[in-house]
């Protein structure tokens, strides 16, 4: 209980006192401290001198009352003698001492505050005093335990008390803030912290962000838990407290960043990386994109640095995983566009990204490289500073476990990513051991053996497990390329056609094969079943089950698209549809299947279904059927797919190809063939490119021969009275613009341009839209075929029309005997007068043929009276420029190679699908030149204006001189061979960015010089 006493003085109380404790003290004083030790006195006004206090609160344990400052203000400042300086001094020391080993509580931080009050100058000035032997100093003290009252009334009193300039500050004061500093970093004493980098912002540098990055090494980052920071699920008592000691954390750091805006710099974020702090990184990462009291404005050149790909590889080199992930998501992912997905990233992705994939590999990172490919897979492919990831690999990681994981993951993107000749240029190149990537099997001859027999043969290891040593070095990845078979629908001899009436397994028991060899994927299955007697829709399910496909063309007619696992439920999707991108539909006209399919479709698109091709089979019905048919399923189709967005093909064709049928080649396959596999990527992203530009005119190239074969079926053109056919199965097409006979019967009826009746024209004509897919095609027909006699009066008229089509190219992959009058001289004068490039073929007899036109109007004639500038001879060589045994040595502009060449069969007509000579040659390089007018016009857009400072045969000449061989010692014997992998100036590679190889090629001063 407290006891009350009178205002009067205290010796009229004695009598009260001595009632009040039972004891008889000498004087007032003795009774007092008597009561004071029986815990029933409670006051403090009592006490006269700084000693009886100091007594007190020792042998009390602290001052016991509630509100004691008001009364001990008084007492502290009754005397103001050095004596009592230094017991208030001690008595100070005192309570700050509990204060930091935590005996006392904040009434003592108040009585502190109170002394501090009452201390003179030459007392104050003490408070930074360290005193070895003492410990340290009263202000570090304060600081460390969060005193934040106490440091302020410290730092104004020193302020109000010192004479000295603050950029004079004595080392010893210094020192002590700085001690004090760090003692409140290590405490997170957020308001201490405040107070002093107040008094001096200078005291905020860098090694107190190092100290709060260490102190937090081990505290996981809040950003990886949920979306903006924020916990997933309910949170524990322990979680909160976490979370608020994370909050407290980035508070004291974003206290000394907003002191000292430097500190948000590089070293923050490299230490923060390594030793690394997921907390503090994750806070650097997102402070600027954030709002609230716990984030601060970064500067834009931190912000520029945290993107650069520097940040990025030091990244890779010194952080964690925790730390890689990080950043993924918050620079990556949120502000370089690596969410729009593979087949939309920018180039400056693909950029970065490659670089960052290399780094991850020169460094083992498997978690990196594992996320980089799952993001933009084509990095796999993506080839930087010369070199592929797989070659990085092989050069630069050593035979461990990190090696294997990584080759296990590269591989497999690469298989998926490229091209197969790509494919296997980077896994030669890298010279990394790779099983079999694909099983090409689509050329075994079903005619005259069994597939059924070289089936059981091949997987007889998979029937028979104890026979180990069959086979035992064909091994596969476990993603394929494909897996093509042969064509299961023969003719059976007679007598055996009960075989069509059996049930057939093979395919199921090859891809069960493979499935016990450890495939998982197959990019593409391509089966080509039977009509009759085909796999069962059953059957089908259990041979895709447990593989990735991503293009699934199984000739099955009516496929069921519901062939469900048993293991899952009717209402789920099929198990093939999980990874299905392409998917083949064969239709007999069956209303109810094309029901089932469109009902399926949707379903599909959701999973990831991106295109389908719907065939009707004319086999089964007749063409008119067939015709309606197909209307039916394009109206059907476009209404359901449209929506939904599926890409989708309806189209006619038969079952099977027959004895008088061919099957015609693809453009790609041919112009592979022409100008080699890497002029052909050139082309493919050329094609891209020019399609997207609708305003661009493409090169006109003339082709003067024997015609092409055509149907009867018009399409559009600028002239509605002419009705132009469509060349019959070809893909090539839509290139021919618009077509004239000079060739008449006996009757004097013209012959059609369109009904050839010699492969010769169509083949060239093939070969040049093969290598400039986008050129605009007018041809011209001279005779009845290669070998029967054209005469001068054809060949010029048909060279003024072309000349009247404003042709740039003229191709006449032919030779006559006949000009007498010189009427196709002045008609190659003509065509020249107007700027276009004639190219003619020379006559492949060797040495022993006499005159030849055009090719004797050649540029470089041996006849000087007879050259005409801008007609071009071509012969034919090998590929290496060696020339044919048929061919000419001299007397004409250029040598391309003219060798075993695929052009394709042509459809009802006798052909050949690979051919020889100059005429191949020719065609090879009026292709070769419509594309470099092509390219040309894609960089510049102005072609009027260039076309007065250089020609279209300037350039022509130009970029065919940049194509001749280089070599010195191949130069004198072959010095006119042209190589059409130097169409830009230099080899060109796997992965070469077009818009920048464009650009430099077909700029305003491209030169040799610029690709070597």
């Amino acid at each position: 209980m407290t006891l009350i006493l009178s205002p009067e003085p205290m010796a009229t109380n004695v009598r009260f006192l001595q009632a009040f404790s039972g004891k008889s003290p000498t004087n007032t004083r003795d009774a007092v401290w008597s009561l004071w030790k029986q815990k029933k006195f409670k006051h403090y006004l009592w006490l006269t001198s700084i000693d009886e206090a100091i007594q007190v609160y020792r042998d009390d344990g602290g001052f016991q009352q509630e509100s004691p400052v008001a009364e001990l203000r008084q007492l502290f400042q009754k005397t103001d003698t050095l004596y009592s300086h230094a017991k208030r001094w001690e008595l100070f020391n005192l309570v700050l001492n509990d204060l930091q080993k935590g005996k006392a509580d904040s009434t003592e931080n108040i009585i502190a505050i109170a002394l501090s009050e009452a201390f003179p100058e030459e007392c104050f000035k003490r408070i930074f005093e360290n005193g070895r032997q003492k410990g340290a100093s009263p202000f570090v003290k304060a600081s460390s335990i969060g005193a934040s009252d106490l440091v302020g009334k410290m730092l104004q009193k020193y302020r109000e008390t010192s004479t000295t300039d603050p950029e004079n500050t004595p080392i010893e004061v210094l020192t002590n803030i700085q001690e004090a500093l760090k003692q409140a970093t290590t405490e997170s004493h957020l308001a201490v912290i405040e107070k002093i980098l107040a008094h001096d912002s200078r005291f905020a540098s860098q090694d107190r962000v190092n100290q709060i990055i260490t102190q937090n090494a081990d505290r996981p980052s809040p950003f990886l838990q949920g979306c903006n920071g924020h916990a997933i699920g309910p949170r524990s008592p322990s979680e909160l407290a976490r979370r608020e000691a994370d909050e407290q954390s980035l508070k004291v750091l974003c206290a000394f960043m907003a002191a000292n805006s430097r500190l948000a710099g590089r070293e923050t974020f490299q230490k923060a990386v390594y030793p690394g702090s997921q907390l503090i990184f994750g806070y650097l990462l997102r402070a600027d994109r954030e709002g609230g009291a716990t984030y601060v404005q970064m500067p834009l050149s931190f912000r520029q640095h945290i993107e650069s790909e520097e940040a990025g590889q030091y990244v890779l080199q010194r952080g964690k995983e925790a730390v890689w992930q990080i950043y993924c998501e918050e620079i990556l992912v949120s502000r370089n566009n690596w969410a729009d997905g593979p087949d939309k990233h920018e180039e400056s992705v693909e950029n970065q990204g490659s670089q960052l994939l290399h780094q991850a590999i020169k460094h083992r990172k498997v978690y990196a490289v594992k996320w980089l490919l799952e993001h933009c897979p084509k990095l796999s492919v993506y080839k930087t500073q010369g070199s592929y990831p797989l070659e990085i690999l092989t050069a630069h990681v050593p035979n461990c476990e990190a090696r294997k994981i990584m080759r296990d993951i590269l591989v497999p993107s690469v298989i998926r990513n490229a091209e197969m000749y790509t494919v296997r240029t980077i896994l030669n190149t890298s010279k990394v051991e790779v099983n079999e990537i694909s099983l090409p099997l689509s050329q075994f001859n079903t005619r005259d053996f069994s597939f059924a027999d070289y089936v059981f043969g091949l997987t007889s290891s998979a029937v028979q497990p104890s026979d180990r040593h069959h086979l035992r070095c064909l091994n596969f990845e476990k993603v394929l390329k494909s897996v093509d078979f042969p064509d299961l629908n023969v003719r059976f001899p007679a007598g055996i056609q009960d075989e069509m009436r059996t049930d057939n397994s093979e395919i199921e028991t090859v891809l069960d094969w493979l499935r016990r060899k450890g495939v998982e994927e197959i990019m593409n299955i391509n089966v080509p079943d039977r009509l009759y007697s085909s796999h069962t829709d059953l059957t089908i399910r259990n041979c895709v089950c447990g593989f990735k496909v991503e293009n699934l063309n199984w000739r099955k007619m009516n496929l069921y698209l519901d062939n469900y696992d048993a293991d899952w439920k009717p209402t789920e999707q099929p198990v093939w549809a999980k990874s299905l991108k392409k998917l083949s539909l064969f239709s007999d006209g069956t209303p109810a299947v094309h029901d089932h399919w469109i009902s399926r479709l949707p379903k599909l698109r959701a999973q990831g279904l991106q295109a389908v091709e719907v065939y009707v089979v004319e086999d089964t019905m007749s063409s008119r059927r067939a015709n309606e048919v197909h209307r039916e399923l394009r109206k059907r189709f476009r209404t359901i797919c449209d929506p939904i967005k599926l890409d989708y093909t309806i189209s006619k064709q038969r079952w099977s190809i027959s004895d008088e049928q061919v099957e015609q080649r693809k453009l790609g396959e041919i112009n592979s063939s022409a100008v080699g596999p890497k002029v052909a990527n050139f082309i493919a992203k050329f094609n891209n490119a020019h399609k997207e530009i609708t305003s661009l005119h493409s090169a006109k190239v003339a082709v003067i021969d024997s015609g092409v074969v055509g149907v009867r079926h018009s399409i559009e053109d600028p002239n509605p009275s002419n009705q132009l056919p469509v060349i019959h199965g070809s893909d090539f097409a839509d290139r021919i613009v618009a077509g004239r006979s000079f060739v008449y019967d006996r009757d004097g009826e013209e012959v059609p341009w369109y009904l050839a009746s010699d492969p010769h024209g169509t083949q060239m004509t093939r070969l040049i839209c093969a290598i400039n897919p986008c050129c605009e095609v007018y041809v011209a027909r001279v005779g009845e075929n290669s070998k029967s006699a054209m005469s001068a009066s054809s060949i010029e008229k048909a060279i003024d029309w072309a000349v009247d089509r404003g042709v740039d190219i003229i191709s006449m992959s032919l030779a006559t005997t006949d000009d007498e009058n010189r009427v196709i001289r002045k008609a190659l004068e003509r065509a020249t007068d107007k700027d276009i490039a004639v190219f003619c073929s020379t006559a492949d007899e060797g040495n022993n043929s006499g005159s030849a036109y055009p090719a004797d109007y050649d540029t470089n004639s041996e006849n000087a009276l007879s050259r005409i500038f801008g007609v071009f001879a071509v012969t034919a060589c090998d590929g290496r420029g060696k020339p044919l045994n048929i061919s000419k040595e001299k007397g004409y502009s250029y040598r391309l190679v003219g060798k075993d060449v695929l052009v394709g069969a042509v459809p009802f007509l006798r052909s050949q699908e690979i051919v020889s000579g100059s005429s191949v040659a020719t065609a090879i390089a009026a292709g070769l030149a419509s594309l470099v007018l092509s390219c040309r016009r894609i960089v510049h857009k102005n072609e009027a204006m260039l076309d007065r400072e250089l020609s279209r045969r300037q350039e022509i000449i130009r970029r065919f001189e940049l194509m001749k061989n280089e070599k010195l010692e191949e130069s004198a014997k072959y010095p006119l061979y042209v190589r059409p992998f130097k169409l830009c100036g230099a080899k060109m590679q796997d992965d070469f960015q077009f818009e920048e190889v464009l650009i430099r090629a077909f700029g305003d001063k491209p030169s040799r010089d610029l690709w070597t």
